[in-house]
């Protein structure tokens, strides 16, 4: 055991000296003691996960972890620590997912609060992407009601191009996305964002 306040203890496996911050051993590549117990917390866990998810869903304990998860992150800023969680919950509709953005109780500016938004919007294009199969970025998609400005002639191209996406959503099994077009090349006019359904892309 390293003496109170040394810098440096001895590795479980090699018994060489090493930094205690340490997590793995630069001389074996051993896995140390913190490590190696998360590891089987996890695999403790993985034994009796079906039995736990049950468990959790029969008595309605859900909202319990997460009243813990917003516990961990005041814990966390206590000890200086910045963390902010991103939670989605399955909605009411079919195929609809409510997202939000857990942080401690602190002062955020306006720019932290719009920065956090951003996030969880992203996030629910991760979320719509893991539950159907992805959500990919087209370069180009098919017109609908964008209007053309003066530099664009009428009938010149079929697709107009897209700069993101910035949702996603499926409306009575028709999937949507909310897209920002690209300025115009020459005189810069920008449009505002619009849901346009989801088709082919090129």
């Amino acid at each position: 055991m390293p003496g109170q306040g040394s810098t440096f203890r001895k590795c479980v496996l090699c018994h060489k000296q090493i930094n205690v911050a340490c997590k793995t051993c630069r001389i074996c590549q051993g896995e140390q003691p913190h490590k190696l117990r998360l590891k089987k917390k996890l695999d403790k866990f993985d034994q009796k996960r079906e039995s736990w998810v049950h468990a959790q869903k029969k008595n309605r304990t859900t909202s319990h972890l997460q009243d813990e998860a917003y516990m961990l992150l005041e814990k966390l800023q206590a000890l200086g620590i910045r963390a902010v969680a991103l939670l989605s919950k399955p909605g009411r509709r079919p195929n609809e997912w409510v997202s939000e953005v857990l942080a401690p109780r602190c002062e955020l500016t306006e720019t932290s609060h719009k920065c956090l938004e951003r996030i969880k919007d992203l996030y629910d294009i991760v979320i719509q992407g893991v539950e159907k199969g992805g959500c990919p970025v087209p370069t180009t998609v098919r017109p609908h009601k964008r209007k053309e400005c003066s530099h664009t002639l009428t009938g010149s191209q079929d697709f107009y191009p897209v700069k993101r996406v910035a949702k996603c959503r499926v409306i009575k099994g028709q999937k949507w996305k909310q897209v920002e077009w690209d300025p115009c090349r020459l005189c810069g006019k920008k449009w505002p964002l619009e849901w346009v359904a989801d088709v082919d892309t090129v």
